[in-house]
């Protein structure tokens, strides 16, 4: 997809409500194939406009998702 131009947004709050995929927002399914995504808000009226909460909810959500994937590898391989 990246490679035909494909832009993407992902919208923190709305997509872990929803439960899209795997209940979080698909930030980093995006930077994995090489796209660089966009935040956005979804639906104003249930979520507000405010983008510099939806950019802390992404940090959030994303900063658990590396934790996450960090611990799952040690299981993995102990040794590492």
């Amino acid at each position: 997809m990246s490679d035909c131009g494909v832009k993407v947004t992902v919208d923190p709050r709305s997509d872990a409500q929803y439960g899209l995929e795997e209940g979080v927002f698909a930030y980093q399914h995006a930077i994995d194939h090489g796209m660089k995504p966009g935040i956005g808000t979804d639906l104003e009226t249930a979520y507000g406009g405010d983008m510099f909460t939806e950019m802390r909810v992404a940090f959030s959500l994303q900063r658990a998702f590396a934790q996450n994937k960090n611990i799952m590898v040690r299981r993995i391989f102990p040794n590492l």
